[in-house]
């Protein structure tokens, strides 16, 4: 059966849900990235309208993200314009190439941490065993010894890959498989992507960007990385915001 907008848009509405203040940090941070940039009221109404939020949630959000100091708004006659703030743009600039990257670039060296309880740091492997990207201060609990392994064993690798990121990486990218249907608007294929983003951009950051890092290493998350990036890329940002 030939996939649709509609089919893949409801497919990703089921994936996860949607909190509309959370869609709306990730879509401004697709969309207005720089101090300059600013998204219309009538687009934000247009593509949440799309994924099934209505008006008055949006303006519940929007209210929320301006009092949290995440969104400013502006007028241009009887048009609000919405931008991020400085900080809401700096935090955001701290995970892009967790989540845009194709390929993200791991840590050397790395550190095997031995320590008891309330003395070790980093990932935690097994009981009183810990790796990470920076040694310990001095302390004289703690064992620390600087290894290069590249890549990590499969079972450091398994012990820090849950059974639910290897899921929802897999499932994801299974949903992206088939690329963007044919046809559609610029708007359209917009919703598609904004749906991908957010539901990588909430998988991706809830990992830590140490064990983002580490991860890297393991070529099946890899392979799901590339793959999701390679849909989202293969998107353009609609330029009339």
């Amino acid at each position: 059966m030939t996939r649709t907008m509609t089919t893949l848009r409801q497919d990703l509405l089921d994936f996860g849900d949607l909190k509309v203040w959370s869609v709306l940090v990730t879509l401004l941070g697709d969309l207005a990235s720089e101090s300059d940039m600013q998204v219309s009221g009538p687009m934000l109404n247009t593509l949440m309208g799309r994924i099934n939020i209505r008006p008055e949630a949006l303006r519940v959000a929007l209210h929320r993200l301006r009092k949290d100091g995440w969104v400013t708004a502006t007028r241009d006659g009887r048009i609000s314009l919405y931008a991020m703030t400085d900080h809401a743009r700096a935090e955001t600039d701290k995970v892009r190439a967790l989540v845009y990257s194709p390929q993200i670039e791991t840590s050397a060296p790395w550190y095997l941490v031995a320590a008891p309880v309330g003395h070790g740091h980093g990932l935690l492997l097994k009981k009183g065993l810990w790796i990470t990207d920076t040694p310990p201060k001095n302390d004289q609990e703690v064992m620390c010894a600087c290894i290069e392994a590249d890549p990590m064993p499969d079972w450091v690798i398994d012990d820090i890959l849950t059974p639910e990121l290897r899921r929802s990486c897999a499932e994801l990218a299974g949903l992206l498989a088939g690329g963007v249907p044919a046809g559609l608007s610029v708007k359209d294929q917009y919703v598609v992507r904004l749906l991908a983003l957010h539901h990588w951009r909430r998988i991706v950051l809830r990992q830590t960007p140490l064990a983002a890092a580490f991860l890297a290493q393991s070529a099946e998350i890899a392979g799901y990385r590339a793959a999701i990036i390679e849909f989202l890329d293969a998107i353009p940002l609609p330029q009339d915001i």
